[in-house]
């Protein structure tokens, strides 16, 4: 994985700022790590993931900075089998994932490069401007992979921070809205938050089938996803 590319420079001042050493790379580092991964790892999944800001806050279409950056390095050959994207939201903004046509939009726009998706990084607070509600964060958790999975070009949805003490842990990382106290599923006194229990009845129940079907060429269809490739 490539990660943060959008974030380079931003590094760099801020450690400039502190009197630190941290080098800018060359202008083809990402096109360049590619190439090696490809040569060191053929099997491996080769994924350019960016962040939270790159993929949705800073959306235009395409001519968003991160889409174009995709498109550039496709273009010059680079084997990028997955686009990653960063999705740690806090309790204000966020409207192009919160808004689920403007989430679908992104998906559809991103899509059109002819990668997979992958939404590699999800947080979502259970509480907004310091009041607790877990319904509100069990209500967009569902509704971001509802409309996520729904889409033929996602293949995959991680969410960040599994308890609120994990996060507490990584505090002083905190960067923009990730690692943000309360973006766990599990509560600091560890009860299952509604988050938790939304997302493991659509994973363990809707989402899930004991069917037994045959698959003479390696493929079937699941109602909802794209396809399931059968080994």
């Amino acid at each position: 994985m490539v990660n943060e590319p959008s974030r380079i420079y931003d590094v760099y001042m801020r450690d400039r700022a502190r009197g630190g050493s941290f080098l800018l790379p060359e202008d083809d580092y990402c096109l360049w790590l590619f190439d090696l991964a490809r040569q060191l790892f053929p099997s491996n999944t080769l994924i350019l993931n960016d962040t939270v800001g790159a993929s949705f806050h800073e959306f235009r279409g395409k001519y968003g900075g991160y889409y174009l950056n995709v498109k550039d390095l496709l273009s010059r050959g680079a084997r990028i089998d997955e686009i990653g994207m960063q999705c740690h939201l806090g309790d204000h903004g966020g409207e192009n994932v919160y808004n689920g046509e403007r989430l679908y939009n992104v998906l559809d726009t991103y899509a059109t490069l002819g990668k997979p998706i992958n939404i590699s990084e999800i947080s979502i607070p259970s509480e907004f401007d310091g009041v607790i509600d877990e319904d509100l964060q069990a209500e967009a958790a569902e509704q971001l992979y509802k409309i996520c999975f729904s889409h033929p070009a996602v293949t995959g949805l991680t969410w960040w921070n599994l308890p609120d003490d994990g996060v507490a842990a990584t505090k002083q990382r905190m960067a923009g809205d990730e690692n943000m106290p309360s973006t766990g599923l599990i509560a600091s006194d560890y009860h299952e938050k509604k988050a938790y229990q939304v997302l493991r009845k659509l994973i363990r129940e809707q989402w899930h089938t004991d069917a037994q079907v045959d698959v003479p060429q390696g493929i079937a269809a699941f109602t909802g996803a794209s396809t399931v490739i059968m080994t």
